[in-house]
């Protein structure tokens, strides 16, 4: 803004309680592209205070004399622009923040205050915390009572993995499965996921026993984007969402063309963070990168991330962008599975509020220590 009127300025000297943190100046100098000094004095009042009051008592002729007499700089925090660029995503969220003030500027301005006009804020909100307990963990010979008791738990989707015993060596249920958890639970989402050789001669008879979703491996159509467009699009074309699903090593670029295509391909992409097959297997923080990539990339996409997920790795998992959770052992074997439903809800929900895109902010070297 001072730049489109004319005026660059080379530095910024800065006073008051914020200035007593070195990361907001850092972020400040980063973002601005100039020099942050932080003045001896921190207290801005107290400093703007004294400055006129010397003026007034003719120690000094103007202010500008009493500035550069009074003014004693203590610190300056360099911007670094090789992390300039990082700071888009969070400062997007920041702007999509200023609409929502639009009502109470104008207030203000009408009450005999200034306020600059808001635009009105994007329709829809990001995307919403979806807590999945894996059916793979529940009482296999009373599926239908384990859905109806994870509903009542909170549960938001219900996660049903259908293996074919070759892509993965584990062998599963089926649609007729399916079918009746639909039949004993009709308000229930039933979220498939196909760990199969061959998911599209499973997609019919899933729409037949009305599952919610299916979610497709990449690597069982060998990575081919024109098969995954063509598959999504008949499983959209059933009446189900589409998501697609990458095992640990896969990287995440294979799906960017289906989310580039313009609507999106799909409705959601699954990170596993296990290798598929079993349930009870150890969370592997590596595939978090990817997660990461996928979230920034597209803020509004549903990332979903699914093996070793408890109230601790769901905390790692939110803050680098998942919002859909699949929890098995953590949610079925627990005392009270209500409780660590709520856990791991409130892990996606804190994540957001954190503005998760700082992290890799924060790992920069000397991130935390002005130069002087």
């Amino acid at each position: 803004a001072m730049a489109a009127n004319g005026y660059t300025p080379e530095e910024v000297v800065v006073a008051g309680g914020a200035t007593r943190s070195p990361l907001w100046l850092q972020i400040h100098a980063d973002v601005a592209g100039v020099p942050f000094k932080r003045t001896k004095c921190a207290d801005a009042p107290a400093l703007g205070a004294a400055i006129l009051a010397a003026v007034a008592a003719g120690c000094y002729p103007d202010v500008a004399a009493a500035v550069a007499a009074m003014v004693h700089d203590d610190s300056v925090v360099h911007p670094r622009p090789e992390v300039h660029a990082l700071y888009a995503a969070p400062y997007a969220a920041y702007k999509a923040t200023y609409p929502a003030l639009k009502a109470l500027m104008h207030q203000q301005g009408r009450q005999g205050g200034s306020a600059v006009a808001a635009k009105d804020a994007p329709p829809g909100p990001g995307p919403q915390a979806r807590i999945c307990p894996s059916l793979l963990a529940a009482d296999q010979g009373n599926l239908a009572g384990e859905v109806s008791r994870m509903l009542a738990e909170g549960a938001d989707w219900l996660h049903v993995d259908i293996m074919d015993g070759h892509f993965v060596p584990n062998l599963t249920i089926g649609p007729p499965v399916v079918e009746h958890l639909r039949s004993q639970a009709p308000e229930a989402f039933l979220d498939c996921h196909l760990s199969c050789s061959n998911p599209a001669g499973l997609v019919d008879g899933l729409s037949k026993a009305k599952a919610s979703s299916v979610t497709f491996h990449t690597e069982a159509l060998g990575n081919d984007v024109v098969a995954a467009a063509a598959l999504a699009a008949r499983i959209r074309s059933l009446g189900m969402r589409a998501g697609v699903a990458l095992k640990p090593g896969t990287p995440e670029e294979i799906v960017f063309p289906l989310l580039d295509a313009s609507p999106s391909a799909v409705d959601m992409v699954l990170c596993l963070t296990v290798e598929p097959g079993f349930g009870g297997q150890s969370f592997m923080h590596s595939v978090l990168p990817k997660v990461t990539a996928l979230r920034r990339r597209y803020p509004g996409l549903d990332i979903q991330v699914d093996g070793g997920v408890n109230p601790l790795t769901a905390a790692a998992a939110a803050a680098a962008g998942a919002n859909v959770l699949v929890a098995g052992s953590a949610v079925f074997g627990a005392q009270d599975p209500a409780s660590v439903i709520a856990a791991l809800r409130d892990a996606v929900i804190g994540a957001k509020e954190q503005m998760p895109w700082l992290a890799p902010l924060l790992c920069q070297p000397q991130m935390l220590s002005p130069r002087s």
